[in-house]
């Protein structure tokens, strides 16, 4: 079965990593295993149809997903891992031009950042890095 973490939806600013205070480890290693986000649904004629959006990621990492757009339910929605969670506040029609971000993290680790571009009639462009768990930059994996 799929388990569906705990979390809250609220309006906010960008997606930032948690701050430690520290700079991150020159020697951080990657999350392990290391998450895998993804989508499923369908293409509709104004935007796209996402029925199920999941996070595969080691027992109690942290998941933010953000969106922007019109059509965004929340602007930004904070899970704790449960191996796989489902984001069931992001499962719904999105129209062209809404942006899906979603942040895998841990202490110490790098982790992962993927995000999705709904597209008119098309299926939603995507793009993933990695990302420093206490830096917002994000680089290739």
């Amino acid at each position: 079965g799929t388990g569906t973490g705990t979390g809250t939806a609220s309006t906010s600013a960008p997606i930032r990593l948690p701050d430690t205070g520290a700079p991150a480890s020159p020697r951080a290693r990657l999350l392990t295993p290391f998450p895998v986000v993804r989508i499923r649904g369908s293409v509709t004629s104004i935007g796209a149809r996402i029925a199920l959006l999941t996070v595969r990621a080691p027992r109690g990492s942290r998941i933010e997903a953000r969106c922007r757009g019109r059509s965004c339910p929340a602007r930004r929605v904070i899970l704790r891992s449960a191996r796989v969670t489902r984001v069931r506040a992001l499962e719904r029609n999105f129209r062209s031009g809404t942006v899906i971000e979603v942040l895998v993290t841990r202490r110490g680790r790098i982790g992962k950042y993927t995000r999705f571009r709904v597209r008119s009639g098309r299926a939603p462009a995507r793009t993933d890095s990695c990302a420093a768990f206490a830096s917002r930059s994000r680089t290739r994996c």
